[in-house]
Order: C-alpha cells, then structure tokens, then sequence
C-alpha cells in the first residue's frame, strides 16, 4: 500500500461515518454560487432536486473560506442577520450569524433568496479563523518533509481508534443529554445564588455558562422553526381567502356590511371596496381571518369563532380557528407548540403547491387576531329591508305627528309604509288604511274613535298614476284636516306617501303639505349595499329564476340609473329578466324603454298584447272563473276569451305576478307603460276608455296644448280625440261621483263642468 497516507486513511474513513449524511443531500463541491435569481434557477433545474428534499441549495461551507457546496434539501425561513452555510461535517443546511460590516441579511428572507446577500458567501468570522489559522501552522511546522510510511499500519490503527470513539460517544451521549437537561434546570433555580458566587463554584459556574449558550442557540433554531411554521401557516389562510372570495355571495358581503369593514378596518377599507381583483394575499391576517370567519361560508368552529376548538373538530373553520391562536402566542412569545402546526400542516398538505413559498408574511407589521363579528349595514325585518329611509321615517314619528314620505314612482314608498304599519300595529295602535285621500266619511270616523292610539296611512297622496286632485276647496280641506289632528289631544299620527311626479304637477299652484306641521323624507337616496340587498330579495321572491348579471356590472347600473323611476322597480325588472333589463338601455330610460318594448310586442303578437292589456284593466285577473269580464273584454277586443289569456300568461312572467289563481300586473309602472302604448298606437284610444277605471284615465291623460304643464307618464291627446271621448269621459266621472274642480280635462267641457258643481254642491 505504497503511498497511502495517514491523511488520506483519515478522509476515508470520516467519509464512511458520515456517508448517511452526506449521500443523502446529493451534495459536490462547486467552485462558487449562484449571483442572481436567474443563475440559481438554471443551476437549480441542472441540479434536478425531487420529493422529499425538493429544494435546490448553495452555500458556503462553514469555517472553510473560498469552498462551496450544492445540496437538495428543504428550504425555510432564516432569521435575520443570519447566513445559510453548509455544516462542515455533514454538509446540511445550518445557520450562523453574520459578522460582516455590510451586506447582512437585514430581515428574515427564504433559504433560496441567498443570492441577495453575497457577504454570506464570504462568509468567516474573526475567532474562528484566527484559530484555524494557528493549528495549520503549528501541524505544518511539526510536520516533516518526508511523511511516507507504512500507510497499513497508520490506517489500522487510527481507524481503531475512531471506532472506539465511536462506541464512547454512543454509550456517554444519554448520560449526556441527562447531565445537560439537570444543570440546565440548576440553572433556572439558583440564578439569585450566582450573584455572589464562591470560588468553589467557579468551575460549575463555567461550565453551565457554556451550557446556558448552547441553549440559547437551541433556541434561536426554535424560533427560527417557529417563524417559519407561522409564515407557512398564514400563506395557507391567505390562500382560502383568495379561493373563496371568488364565490358570487363573497362580494354581496362586503358590500351590505362595508360600514362595519369600515369601522373595524380603516386603513384597508378603500382599498377592499375599490377593486373587483384585489390580491388579498397582500392583507395581514387579522383582516384575512376577519373575512373568512364572517364572508366566506365556512362552517364555524364546534364552539364557535373566537374560542379554542376541540381536539375532535378538524373542520376547515377549526383549523383556521388554530392558526389565529398560534399567530397570537408567536406574536407574544415567538414560539409555540410545533406540534399544532404540523397537524395542521399535513391536514393542509395539498395546499402546498398552490402557495408561492417565497411570500414572506412581515410579523413585525402583524397585529394580534380577534374575532369580530361584523354587523350587515341594514336589518330585514318581515321581508322588508330596512333602510335608512325607513328607519328616518320611525325616527321622526317619535316627535311629530305627520311624516310625509316622497319619491319617485317605484322607490319603495308602499313598502315602507306597510313596514312602519306594521311595527305600530305590533305596538298596539289601530291602523287606518285609506288610498289617495281622507274624505270627509273617514275623517269623521277616526275622529269621533275611541280607540286609544291610531296610525292613520294614506298611500298615493292625490293619485296613484297621476295628479286627480286640482281644486283649491280639496287642497284647503286637506291642510284643515292635518291641522285638526295636530291640535287633536287624542294619540293620533299620519303617515302620508305622494309620488314626486304628482308633487311636480300641482305644486305651481299650491302648497302640498304645510311645513310648519309636517316632516318630510326622501325615499329615492338608496345606497349600494341597500339596492343589492333588496334585489337579491327580489330574486329570491321571484317565481323566474334568472341567472345573476355581474356583480360589479349590477353596481354601475345603479349608480347610473334614471331617477325618474324609483331603483326597487329597476331592481324588481332586472330580478325577473336579466338579459332583457339588465342593460344601460332599461335603466337609463326605463318608461321609455317599456313602451318601446309593448309598442313591438303589439306589432308582433297583438294576441299576447291584449292579453296582457286586459289583465291591466281588470286588475285581478282570476283563472278560476268561467268567462272574461265581457264589458271590458269588448271594450279591448270582442275575440278575446280566457283560453287565449291563459295561454300567454307563461310567456308575459316577467311583467305579472301569478299567485296560482289570481294574476295581477307587478308594478304600476308596468301599467302605466301598456295604458301609454296602447293610447299612443290605436288609432281609436278612447276605445279602451269603458275597459278603464276613471281614476286612470282622470290620472294620465292630459291635453296635447298643455304639455309643459303635465308630468312625465301623461298621454297628451289632442282636442279633436278628447271630443270623440268626451261622452265616455262625462259618463265615468258622473257615474263615479268624481270632483274634478281644477281638472285639465275638464276646460274641455264647460258645460260639464257646471253640472259638477251641481252634484258636490
């Protein structure tokens, strides 16, 4: 064995011990690493590191300045100020601290990110290369020109005597691990008694100092273990967040509680509210917690949000529940139990390739993790959203005894009378309902009442289409009326509703309702989360089911919409046909929309048209009965029948409401719309006039010569039309004892008007 050294016996031998080590990282020498992120990829994808050390690493090799290793392995966090080196003997990551003046890692950066920190690549600290440094020169000062031997003899024994160290460290490593974990305890529990320390215990002083620094490295590799458990953990929950934020009910909840977001999250608010594709990963985990546990479907923990699950619970929402409980005891302490962690890890395995490993989660901008439960900006009571109209009418009831509410046609006016009825009903009052006006039969009856506390609701003030109210006697009635209740001692209130178009057309000649008295509330200023609410209530009322326009294309629609037709009507026609309403065309102009719309429909299936023409005039339509109303059904078309009806009625779902039995037109604005159609295409409208309540007809049609004084949804006819229909008209307004003093149909007929006097006289 000629030229076999005592050295190189040496390397083999320390080679054999360590192979298990070494082998298994995959590791060679290399003359340097990477410098830039596209170096470390390519050398990274020549490497071809798999499961279950998938990780490509190259570092400096500790103690051992200008070599460099490769390894496969598995990457994490390393702290800061820290440097990623190869163990000398073993060749596995390890961390030390940086010495270098500059060039330190200054925050906790992945394992792979090396490449930014070239001075962990110079890696060497002062002391320890000092030392080194002596050893080599005293072994080559001792160390003669001529070494060669007998190279058996030396690999024998030295290889002899390495297993025999061995087979000591094997037997003394227990007694070991025993000796350390006792004095360390010692430590602890006679700190107060180092203070003054003996000289007979300046050796044990010593030694547990040494110990005492051993387990503050063991430490720092415990937090570190912590850290990086914690970032993973919080990347897992930032990635359900971003999975489930895609769900369609995800944003409908941001929207309808964002005055709770608002309150709990200012900062952030904006920024979650403005952006339809936000990259939450970008938001610290207590807002992302916030939003799982309130927004996101999730089946709350066993014993709810905000508590410690049981062991049993495994759900995703106990999972999540745990992760903020470990990100609180870390943010204290920076550690936790490892344990915890892990389970949840491997629950959560398949998580792994969805997450980009290099997000780092900065805990040093992380606050602590409280459950909030986040309130919706308006309560649903009895199927009915409570806005903030609503809610202001109830708050001015308490101090006065007339609120009056206005608005545009279909901006929820009924419905929010019949809500505020109902909640004085279930307060004990007696509620009086009357349509368009208190005559002077009603009036009287609940003044002479004995009934101790009544709400008096009058609906459609002066017209439900249309102004029928002109005369100055009926305006003054109206104002003395009030003025009695309001110096009435009996416990009596008045919830008034008038459409804003019916306002705008007598308000040049009087005052509609005195202000002294009154107090008024808008019903048309709906706010995002209030319209969204109210239209998924719609869907879900709705016997068609559509399919949902987009969320972010519903809110541009109601920002935009025409205020001539309340946004509850716009909302109802978009529940009902998406494709057909849901358009900038509908809510831009929506009466003139509809009309375009019948005007097509009536040249393309008149049948269908007349159809539902009649349901209009009839106002209930009743399928169980055997025939048509004949007056009206002639009136419209001799030929129509029932069958020929109920054949189209599927067809015409989106603009009725079928209860089964009875069928009836959805909304007023539907109506006015058909009467308009027809009225402005027939070549003899007042052919409908006998099918035609009068109140329709006293409510919309108005002179062609007067249009700058009548409101939007008026049919202007011409005198020489109004003559032929003068007949009908008379008849009507006679047969219903209707007082149109100050009528502007009524200039027409001057001798009728006379004979009008004569009946209210």
């Amino acid at each position: 064995m000629e030229g076999y050294s005592s050295d190189s016996s040496v390397r083999l031998i320390i080679s054999f011990i360590l192979c298990r080590y070494v082998c298994g990282n995959l590791f060679i020498e290399v003359s340097s690493c990477p410098s830039s992120r596209e170096e470390w990829i390519h050398r990274s994808e020549k490497k071809q590191c798999k499961e279950p050390i998938p990780d490509f690493m190259c570092a400096a090799i500790e103690n051992q300045p200008g070599r460099f290793g490769e390894i496969c392995t598995i990457v994490g966090l390393t702290g800061k100020g820290e440097c990623v080196v190869l163990d000398a003997d073993t060749y596995n990551l390890n961390f030390v601290k940086c010495y270098a003046t500059s060039g330190c890692p200054p925050n906790a950066y992945i394992s792979y990110d090396l490449y930014k920190y070239p001075a962990c690549f110079n890696y060497s600290r002062e002391t320890t290369t000092l030392t080194s440094t002596t050893k080599t020169e005293q072994i080559t000062s001792t160390k003669p020109e001529n070494t060669e031997r007998d190279g058996s003899v030396h690999a024998i024994a030295i290889s002899t005597f390495i297993v025999f160290l061995c087979v000591l460290f094997v037997f003394f490593m227990p007694l070991m691990k025993r000796r350390i974990s006792i004095r360390k305890k010692d430590l602890e529990n006679n700190v107060a008694d180092l203070e003054e320390p003996s000289p007979l215990l300046n050796t044990d002083l010593r030694e547990n100092t040494e110990e005492s620094t051993h387990l503050t490295n063991r430490d720092s590799k415990t937090e570190a273990l912590c850290t990086q458990k914690i970032t993973m953990l919080g990347g897992y929950m930032k990635f359900q967040l971003v999975k489930l934020s895609k769900v369609k009910n995800f944003r409908f909840y941001m929207v309808t509680h964002s005055e709770s977001l608002k309150l709990h999250f200012k900062e952030n608010f904006e920024r979650m509210m403005n952006s339809s594709a936000l990259d939450w990963t970008k938001f610290d985990l207590d807002t992302v917690y916030t939003l799982l546990s309130n927004f996101c479907g999730i089946t709350r923990p066993d014993r709810g949000w905000g508590y410690k699950p049981t062991d049993e619970d495994i759900s995703l929402g106990a999972d999540i529940e745990r992760i903020r409980i470990l990100v609180n005891e870390y943010l204290d302490s920076k550690r936790f139990k490892v344990d915890d962690a892990d389970q949840i890890l491997e629950r959560w395995r398949w998580v792994k390739k969805e997450v980009d490993s290099r997000d780092i989660i900065d805990f040093d901008h992380e606050t602590k993790i409280n459950y909030k439960k986040l309130k919706p900006n308006n309560a649903v009571e009895h199927g009915t959203v409570v806005t903030r109209a609503i809610a202001n009418i109830l708050e001015k009831l308490k101090s006065k005894k007339i609120v009056t509410c206005r608005g545009s046609i279909g901006c929820g006016k009924t419905t929010a009378l019949k809500y505020v009825a109902l909640k004085y009903r279930n307060d004990g009052w007696a509620i009086k309902w009357i349509e368009e006006l208190m005559n002077d039969s009603f009036f009287n009856s609940v003044m002479e009442s004995n009934t101790d506390k009544i709400m008096i609701c009058c609906d459609n003030l002066f017209g439900s289409f249309g102004c029928q109210q002109f005369s100055d006697i009926m305006i003054d009635k109206f104002h003395l009326d009030m003025r009695t209740i309001i110096n009435s001692e009996n416990d009596i209130k008045v919830l008034l509703g008038i459409h804003e178009h019916v306002i705008e057309e007598i308000s040049s000649k009087h005052s509609l309702v005195s202000q002294d008295y009154n107090a008024f509330v808008n019903l048309d200023s709906l706010s995002q989360s209030e319209a969204l609410l109210i239209y998924m209530m719609q869907q879900e009322k709705s016997n068609i089911k559509q399919k949902n326009i987009p969320f972010d294309d519903f809110l541009e629609l109601i920002e935009n919409r025409s205020a001539i037709v309340g946004t509850p009507f716009q909302t109802l026609m978009i529940s009902a046909s998406p494709d057909d309403f849901g358009t900038k065309a509908f809510c831009n102009q929506p009466f003139q929309f509809l009309t375009e719309r019948f005007s097509k429909l009536l040249d393309r299936n008149k049948e269908m048209f007349l159809s539902l023409l009649y349901v209009m005039c009839v106002v209930f339509f009743d399928k169980r009965e055997n025939g048509l109303k004949r007056g009206i059904a002639n009136a419209i078309d001799p030929c129509l029948d029932k069958n020929t009806i109920k054949h189209y009625l599927p067809e015409l779902g989106q603009y009725i409401q079928d209860d089964g039995d009875t069928v009836k037109i959805k909304h007023d604005v539907i109506a006015i719309a058909l009467f308009n159609t027809f009225m402005m295409q027939s070549e003899k409208p007042w052919s409908i006039f006998p099918a035609c309540d009068i109140r329709r007809i006293s409510e919309l049609i108005r002179p062609e010569d007067q249009r700058n004084k009548f409101h939007h949804f008026a049919v202007p006819l011409s005198r020489k039309t109004l003559n032929e229909a003068k007949a009908t008209i008379k008849t009507k307004i006679v047969h219903n004892n209707l007082d149109t003093r100050g009528h502007p149909l009524l200039e027409l007929f001057s001798e009728h008007k006379t004979l009008i006097f004569q009946r209210i006289k």
